[in-house]
């Protein structure tokens, strides 16, 4: 499930941040400028993946009407 992947992820880095803090330690720059592309480049992709889908279902419909008359 989609919805289950992304909590685990949310989680996963929800985490990884707590732990990084609690010792201490620094991120590096870099990593965290990567991470935040990364982001963005997924919700770009989820919204395209999106905008496909929804595209699809309406040219199944007009297709759909089409062939019925």
């Amino acid at each position: 499930n989609t919805s289950t992947l992304h909590r685990m992820k949310e989680t996963y880095w929800t985490t990884k941040q707590a732990v990084i803090k609690k010792l201490g330690k620094k991120e590096d720059e870099h990593v965290v400028a990567s991470d935040s592309q990364l982001d963005a480049k997924l919700e770009v992709f989820k919204a395209i993946q999106r905008s496909s889908m929804e595209l699809l279902r309406v040219i199944e419909r007009y297709q759909d009407r089409l062939c019925g008359m």
